[in-house]
């Protein structure tokens, strides 16, 4: 609550230091976006620092050629239109993304330099901007290029594009001459939707709705809002000057502006057009207007001298010129002379078509998606210009963007009061609104994601709660019993189902007083407040039985079964110790029961402190050289006849065996740096031994599953066969079954190192249960071993049988037979009529020290 009550104090000051903070990242972000419109930034178009640059240098020049103006005769040459090029080659520009899958093509009939174009490009790749998306360019600059032949060279160019090269999954047609041509030339658009948006021809919307695979964005300027949003701005106004050319846009906007003229008789229309009159002729009309009247700039391009300029050029021009107001509905020319206007959002309409593309790539029907005949506009006004002729922005339409505007905060505070307290408020709730969030975003980060019970970090911080309280708290932890195999037989998703599941059966079994929460991959646990033993003891009773029923994924059923262990947390038991006591209760209930639970009893807590013991161990021998290799030698079937020999790892001071001590070192990762030292060890006692002149057979060495995170294993292995100078034919790496098991791409591709250098791979412990032929080609084996559990089982006449199919399939694919366990001569006698190569085992030769391995050597 204090921490409320300091944010109720607080909150106004920061609401106003929000607002104060986002004005002027708005103030930054529009004058980059200015400055860069008039260095003449078109996405997609120019490819290089240099040509901004150039383009910015014409710009300036512009501006000083239309100054002198009205120092020249009415004869002088007008200054050339940097904004199109000089030269009169038919050529079309193009800009694509490369490397991407959707191909989608967008066509403007425009020059890529004309004002409409960027900002058109802009919302289009606003939506279309991802990898996913292949976006080319195409500008047919139709306003110079319109002959018969133009147009014939360009639809042979649009067609080989279209229907000879790459497929295009749409097209995106951005005004009425590009939708056009599309529909005059239908063929090129069969089999390809098509979205269009600047459209103003009746004629081309009619006319598009014959097509099945045809919609878009019709282009409608506020005509009427304009004329009363300047009549309002200007109340005395009784004449509009209207700039028209005769281009088919033009001639468009014109018939407009006669619609206009008939409704709003009590004004005076005049319409200059300067594809008929000359344009400084234009331009020195405009200087001597009356105060009464304004100008009004339409789609203008072609002048009477034959000359098609970028609309950009000639409003420049003609502003250049006006002694009145001029304002354009078509683009937003603010900074640039123009008063404003209510123009078209070409971003926004961009991004419209855009939408409507993406809906159509991923599936839906065209006709389905209804054309939009509402056409976005948003009002936008220069203040400079607007003080200049006495304009006050309080009778501007709402909402309007004021370029321009003094940055004088008490100024802007006392103008727009009534829009600064509602952001004021909107901000203060868009702030609480990011504190509910934040929590939303806290107990999202308490769940699993896969399940949505509370994940370890929240238990983690229950568990330390529990610790501080006196309450009896049962401890259960549920594991899922050989869920890996699940996941190699059915997948990973089916894997993630089976954790689902699990999750749900937990719950629908949970009491009121529970908490159920998943540890990580397939290990859940339950925490039951004011436990006892007994209730405890029930509870995991019935966590086995809810699992009586098989799990049906895909209508395909199996069974899924748990192990439980659990303990009971005592007042003067801290949690952390609780947890300890119920996963040495699961990890016995999973070696020695098997889908049943355990309760953690005194026995298990020695256990627990043997393997402390055993830990620090470890951990001690790997700082002081505690660790010594033996070498269980093999031998050719029936002979005394060395094949080769294992290399074993031991603690010097025998505190505990291989069997105690390696299943610690897994459980905390040492295990990976004991492996470099048995590799270490075993290669320089090779070299030793080949010093000695000894005949050496091959050495396998271990390899265990976690090592596969050793991503330098590899390169270790072959730095120090290099150092001793040892051949790597020496050395045989034995992975178990388990290792491959999951083999991706990069697993496989690590142990291809080891090949790829010369070391051979053994398949170790072959007969486990994981045994699969399909494994047996995932990576180049040259021995297979046999796991010892096949050996010691009674001979029965399946598993005699067993034996010798594995032999044989092992034979069938060159690799050599390792028998472990071999312990009798009948065991031996057995495999060797069967043709097994070497056997491994007490019979002919227990694990040994170096020392003893030479005697063998010797005799060799």
């Amino acid at each position: 609550m204090k921490k409320l009550g300091f944010l109720k104090r607080f909150m106004p000051c920061l609401a106003l230091c929000l607002s104060i903070m986002a004005g002027m990242g708005l103030f930054v972000m529009h004058s980059y976006a200015i400055s860069m419109i008039q260095a003449g930034v078109i996405s997609g178009v120019y490819d290089d620092e240099e040509e901004i640059k150039e383009n910015e240098s014409d710009v300036d020049n512009t501006e000083s050629d239309i100054d002198l103006i009205s120092d020249t005769d009415e004869e002088e040459t007008i200054p050339r239109d940097p904004y199109v090029a000089d030269d009169k080659e038919f050529t079309y520009m193009q800009y694509a993304r490369e490397d991407t899958r959707i191909n989608v093509l967008v066509l403007s009939s425009y020059s890529m330099r004309d004002t409409i174009v960027e900002p058109e490009i802009q919302g289009i790749n606003n939506i279309l901007s991802e990898s996913s998306y292949n976006l080319s360019f195409e500008f047919m600059d139709s306003r110079r290029y319109d002959s018969e032949e133009d147009i014939r060279i360009y639809y042979s160019y649009l067609s080989n594009k279209l229907l000879s090269g790459k497929k295009y999954d749409c097209i995106i047609s951005l005004d009425d001459a590009a939708l056009s041509f599309l529909l005059d030339h239908d063929e090129l658009i069969d089999g390809v939707p098509v979205v269009y948006m600047g459209i103003q021809d009746d004629a081309n919307i009619k006319a598009a709705k014959e097509y099945d695979n045809v919609t878009g964005i019709t282009e409608n300027y506020d005509f009427e809002g304009n004329v009363k949003a300047i009549h309002n701005m200007l109340p005395k106004v009784k004449k509009f000057y209207v700039v028209t050319d005769n281009s088919y846009i033009g001639r468009l906007d014109q018939a407009e502006f006669i619609e206009l003229e008939k409704k709003y008789s009590e004004f005076e229309w005049i319409f200059v057009n300067i594809s008929e009159t000359d344009m400084t002729i234009a331009c020195e009309l405009l200087k001597n207007l009356s105060s009464d009247s304004v100008v009004i700039l339409s789609d203008a391009y072609e002048t009477s001298d034959g000359m098609v300029n970028s609309f950009l050029y000639n409003a420049l021009m003609l502003t250049q010129s006006s002694s009145v107001p001029v304002f354009c509905f078509a683009y937003d020319l603010t900074e640039k002379g123009v008063a404003g206007g209510i123009v078209y959002d070409s971003v926004k309409a961009g991004e419209m078509a855009a939408i409507m593309a993406m809906q159509i790539i991923n599936g839906r029907d065209p006709r389905d998606i209804t054309v939009i005949d509402k056409t976005p506009t948003f009002p936008v006004y220069d203040k400079d210009i607007l003080d200049r002729y006495g304009i006050k922005t309080s009778s501007l339409p709402k909402w309007s963007t004021i370029r321009n505007a003094p940055l004088s905060f008490a100024e802007f505070m006392k103008e727009y009061h009534n829009i600064i307290i509602p952001c004021i408020v909107i901000i203060v709730v868009i702030f609480l609104e990011i504190i509910l969030q934040s929590r939303r975003r806290q107990r999202f980060l308490s769940r699993d994601y896969l399940t949505g019970i509370p994940n370890r970090g929240y238990l983690d911080d229950k568990m330390r709660g529990i610790s501080a309280g006196k309450d009896h708290y049962g401890f259960i932890l549920v594991d899922i019993d050989d869920f890996r195999s699940i996941n190699d037989l059915y997948g990973n998703n089916a894997g993630d189902k089976v954790i689902v599941e699990t999750a749900s059966r937990l719950k629908a079994s949970a009491s009121k007083d529970s908490i159920i929460g998943r540890l990580g991959g397939d290990e859940f646990i339950i925490l039951l407040k004011e436990s006892s033993v007994d209730n405890i003891e029930e509870y995991c009773r019935s966590i086995i039985r809810s699992f009586d029923e098989p799990v049906t994924l895909d209508s395909q059923s199996f069974a899924v079964n748990v192990t439980v262990g659990a303990t009971l947390r005592t007042p003067s038991m801290d949690s952390l110790s609780a947890f300890n006591n119920a996963s040495e209760a699961l990890r016995y209930a999973k070696d020695k029961l098997r889908h049943n639970y355990y309760f953690f009893n005194q026995d298990l807590g020695k256990a627990q402190v043997r393997r402390r013991e055993i830990k620090a161990t470890i951990e001690e021998a790997l700082s002081d050289d505690g660790f010594e290799i033996f070498y269980q030698p093999q031998f050719i079937t029936g002979t005394d006849k060395l094949f080769g020999m294992e290399a074993l790892v031991r603690l010097k001071n025998n505190i505990a065996g291989p069997g105690e001590f390696i299943p610690v070192a897994e459980e905390n990762m040492s295990i990976i740096k004991i492996d470099r030292i048995v590799t270490h060890k075993t290669i320089k006692q090779i070299g030793e031994w080949l010093g000695k002149g000894y005949n050496v057979p091959s050495v396998s060495i271990n390899f265990s599953n976690l090592q596969l995170s050793d991503r330098g294993y590899p390169n270790y292995v072959f730095e120090k066969l290099s150092s001793y100078n040892i051949d790597p034919s020496y050395i045989v790496i034995e992975i178990t079954e388990s290792s491959f098991l999951t083999t991706s791409s990069a697993t496989t591709d690590y142990f291809n190192q080891f090949t790829e250098g010369g070391i051979r791979l053994s398949i170790d412990d072959y007969g486990t249960g994981y045994s699969s032929l399909s494994y047996l080609n995932r990576l180049p084996f040259s021995c297979l071993k046999i796991d010892q559990s096949l050996i010691r089982t009674e001979p029965t006449k399946e598993n005699l049988f067993m034996i010798e199919k594995i032999v044989e399939i092992a034979h069938s694919r060159h690799y050599k037979v390792v028998a472990e366990g071999v312990e009798t001569s009948q065991q031996e006698e057995f495999l060797k009529s069967i043709g097994c190569d070497a056997t491994q085992g007490f019979m002919r030769g227990k694990p040994m020290r170096a020392e003893d391995i030479e005697k063998i050597l010797a005799r060799t």
